[in-house]
């Protein structure tokens, strides 16, 4: 069982004797994007499969729940009363589905994604083949579909098979086994979830999906493109663009410094104590980068980021023994 996660139950959800697939979503202030996200997704499908959807809405100020409600039976809405961490928000999304017993599938979904027709079946079709396997649509562009999403577009050059087919123009295959995946849409089995575990909540927005599939990949499972399925995803690049707002500006900044410094510690091909080390080393890096744009302030969090992760050394060994537990590799077969 997870840590984290209530037993098996039934939800109320009527039980289903074909595939079921359970989307988990979450939700902050994008009432537009959830509507078209909703239709698309239970548009992506056919009637050989049973569609559901957990939508934790994250303590928005718009409507959005509302729009979720409506679409019935199909969806139920968790409401948060303040907005929670992103992974603490995705952890609740999963868990709910996993709390549904006929839940076999398990597609994790940014609120800001749209599934083109046939997307959902064509990664099933494949996961069936293949249950171990994280699967993930082809992501491209919301506002310009013909274009791959640049975080998407960053995974193809490792996949030398893809870039041949497509260049010497063969059929393309099913799927084309990859290193990562951008964590807006993806597929699970409910097995898999439950061997590889949740978002680790160390985590506050940036990074958490690049160590599951670190973690993934480590316990054995294959990390697949579906070239068929097609998804859009709207803000890939929010961490990136540019802002001039001195706050915010410092909030990413401490956010991906923090989430750098934890991928570091956990880094399962060393020992724990060897990459406290290590990303103590690194941090040298941030004291000289700190002095020309961000100086005391940026000092000072560097500071309390070690100090803070000195102290939580029994919980990150804890999770770290957890997550890459050698008994729970699989066959790579």
């Amino acid at each position: 069982m997870l840590d984290g996660v209530v037993p098996a139950r039934n939800t109320g959800w009527a039980a289903a004797s074909m595939p079921t697939v359970t989307a988990t979503i979450t939700l902050y202030n994008r009432a537009k994007y959830i509507d078209v996200l909703l239709k698309s997704l239970f548009d992506s499908a056919d009637d050989s499969l049973d569609v559901r959807a957990v939508v934790v809405d994250n303590g928005s100020d718009d409507n959005g729940a509302e729009v979720a409600r409506g679409f019935g039976d199909r969806v139920r809405v968790i409401v948060n009363p303040e907005n929670r961490p992103p992974t603490k928000a995705v952890n609740q999304g999963i868990s709910a589905a996993l709390e549904d017993e006929a839940t076999d599938y398990i597609m994790v979904l940014n609120d800001d994604v749209s599934l083109n027709e046939g997307c959902l079946r064509k990664l099933v079709d494949v996961a069936e083949t293949d249950p171990d396997a994280i699967l993930t649509p082809l992501q491209l562009e919301y506002d310009e579909p013909h274009n791959v999403d640049d975080g998407a577009f960053e995974s193809i050059p490792a996949m030398r098979d893809l870039i041949n087919d497509a260049v010497l123009g063969r059929p393309l295959k099913d799927a084309y086994e990859t290193n990562n995946v951008v964590g807006a849409a993806m597929l699970l089995s409910r097995k898999s979830v439950e061997n590889i575990g949740l978002y680790d909540e160390m985590f506050l927005f940036y990074g958490p999906d690049t160590d599951f599939i670190r973690r993934a990949r480590w316990l054995g499972h294959k990390i697949l493109l579906v070239p068929a399925a097609h998804a859009l995803h709207a803000h890939g690049r929010f961490m990136s663009t540019p802002t001039t707002d001195k706050k915010d500006y410092m909030w990413r900044w401490r956010t991906m410094t923090l989430s750098r410094y934890i991928l570091r510690l956990k880094n399962p091909e060393a020992p724990l104590w060897r990459n406290y080390l290590a990303t103590f080393a690194y941090t040298y890096h941030g004291f000289v980068e700190c002095v020309p744009r961000r100086w005391l302030r940026g000092l000072l969090y560097i500071v309390q980021t070690q100090t803070t992760l000195l102290f939580r050394y029994g919980e990150i060994a804890a999770t770290y023994r957890t997550h890459f537990d050698p008994s729970k590799r699989i066959s790579a077969d």
